[in-house]
């Protein structure tokens, strides 16, 4: 807290005046990093379609997640945490949502949202953490996400052809 009131320029005693503990500040800059991460990834697509779009969004999520570590942690930390998904979590959900489904062109896929979600945590946590090395975490990471789309494209298309 003191770190914080720091950088702020005030005493960390003064935080208490706007949040009534810990735990509702950190929530709130959780808030502030979903917010940020998404409009990160909305810049991230324009002008793109399809699987050059899942990949520029999911290369502007890493790259927020390992410039702002911190801030990265407090939102995933927030989001298993708090009993309802905050307004920003909710539009980060949202906005994978339509990237895969206009990535797969199949409606709404929550399924493939959380597989695309999955896949950037998890491979954000094995860089930070030092399990994938530096060097071959670009093709490794392109290679994933866009195996990860054009497999649910494909799964999607069998099926839509498989008889019920």
């Amino acid at each position: 807290m003191r770190t914080l009131a720091g950088r702020l320029g005030v005493r960390a005693s003064s935080l208490y005046r706007h949040f009534p503990d810990r735990s509702s500040i950190e929530n709130a800059l959780a808030v502030r990093a979903a917010s940020q991460l998404l409009e990160l990834m909305r810049q991230s697509v324009q002008g793109l379609s399809g699987e050059r779009a899942v990949l520029a969004a999911s290369r502007a999520y890493l790259d927020y997640a390992l410039s702002e570590p911190a801030f990265y942690d407090l939102m995933m930390q927030s989001i298993s945490s708090l009993p309802e998904p905050s307004e920003s979590t909710k539009q980060l959900w949202d906005f994978l949502l339509r990237l895969i489904s206009d990535a797969t062109q199949r409606g709404q896929d929550a399924a493939g949202a959380a597989a695309l979600w999955s896949l950037l945590h998890g491979f954000t946590v094995l860089l930070k953490t030092g399990q994938i090395h530096e060097t071959a975490s670009k093709p490794a990471f392109t290679r994933a996400v866009q195996s990860l789309v054009r497999g649910l494209s494909v799964a999607e298309a069998e099926a839509a052809g498989s008889p019920s």
